[in-house]
């Protein structure tokens, strides 16, 4: 038959800030604890894994928080505050940010490859005409040393952005988990 596109129709990941913070089955059969800052980099991962399997549309759950109860999974999923957090109204969380910069960075990128990395760390290439973007991340700290013959930009996670300079035909890079 003919190809159907992939949609996602709910992806996400609960903050669990609370010692006793109860989600599902899963998160408390794996005892996971998830930040702010942790949702936010799954967010990306998820997303470029997703785009570089052929996945078309990609929903995040949930865009606001559904409330305040710190133990509640279903209450700390969103990318923006609740209206009644002490913490601001609708105040965006580092998971927007992240989407944010996400988005600008591989709006109308095509996913080429995944390159060839060490065991505990990803590089995705995407490329828009003459772009070339890369997603890199690794599972645990480690330097990233690239090849390169002229300077290139690298970005983080909330859009940090700094120029990097080989030297002597190599660029190091400190990669964060």
């Amino acid at each position: 038959g003919p190809l159907r596109p992939i949609w996602v129709t709910e992806v996400g990941w609960p903050i669990n800030v609370h010692p006793q913070a109860v989600c599902d089955q899963v998160y408390e059969s794996l005892n996971i604890r998830t930040s702010e800052e942790i949702q936010a980099m799954f967010l990306v991962r998820s997303h470029v894994v997703l785009l570089a399997s052929g996945v078309e549309r990609i929903h995040w759950y949930d865009f606001m928080n559904d409330g305040n109860d710190s133990r509640n999974g279903e209450h700390n999923c969103g990318m923006i505050r609740h209206p009644d957090d002490p913490l601001g109204r609708y105040t965006p969380m580092p998971t927007y940010v992240a989407c944010a910069v996400m988005t600008r960075r591989l709006s109308g990128a095509k996913f080429i490859c995944r390159e060839q990395a060490p065991e505990t760390m990803r590089a995705y290439v995407f490329r828009r005409d003459e772009d070339t973007v890369r997603v890199v991340w690794s599972l645990v700290p480690a330097v990233l040393r690239i090849h390169a013959v002229k300077s290139f930009v690298v970005s983080d996670i909330v859009g940090h952005s700094w120029t990097v300079t080989p030297d002597g035909g190599v660029a190091v890079l400190p990669v964060r988990k």
